[in-house]
């Protein structure tokens, strides 16, 4: 019988627990909370749940309750390492290195709408926007002993760099284009 396929969540979930473990399922939710990505941000709520399934998976186990509070420590399990060593083998899918959610290019797509005055609002407000994600960011890689993580994140401050090169490139031009519709 084949295993069941993971969630790109579930993988990271499982990432973060090897990582850290044992611990908490609560400082998983604070980790991805506190992540540059807004895509870990906004699913942060979905930990317990995923915690279960693996658990239930037998990729992690919990460990007896520790502390005045009694919370549960969770670790991976050998088999839970093993699928983890799977993901991040090659071939890594095209899927997951090919364009990546950017609500901010979705919105260009749609300008057209706007005033050239609102456009200019919006870009340069787009543009404040990444320079404060920009600051997060840089700051993040220093709060990071784990030479691994402070590379990752090294990974969105270039992004986030190029975002900005992107604004600053287009800006000229969609100022220029006339309303449509």
């Amino acid at each position: 019988m084949k295993a069941k396929q993971l969630s790109t969540m579930e993988h990271t979930v499982l990432g973060i627990v090897w990582q850290s473990g044992p611990c908490t399922t609560y400082a998983v939710m604070k980790e991805l909370r506190s992540s540059g990505s807004t895509y870990y941000r906004d699913r942060a709520g979905t930990t317990y749940p995923i915690v279960e399934r693996l658990v239930g998976a037998k990729l992690l186990r919990y460990q007896k309750a520790t502390g005045t509070r009694g919370d549960r420590q969770i670790e991976t399990t050998a088999l839970g390492i093993k699928r983890l060593r799977e993901w991040l083998s090659p071939p890594i899918p095209l899927a997951e290195v090919g364009l990546m959610r950017d609500l901010l290019r979705l919105r260009v797509f749609f300008l057209a709408a706007l005033e050239p005055a609102e456009r200019k609002a919006f870009l340069t407000q787009a543009r404040i926007t990444l320079e404060e994600h920009l600051g997060q960011c840089s700051a993040s890689i220093g709060a990071h002993s784990d030479p691994f993580v402070r590379l990752a994140d090294l990974g969105a401050v270039r992004e986030t760099e190029a975002r900005i090169a992107w604004i600053d490139e287009i800006t000229p031009a969609i100022l220029a284009l006339p309303r449509s519709k």
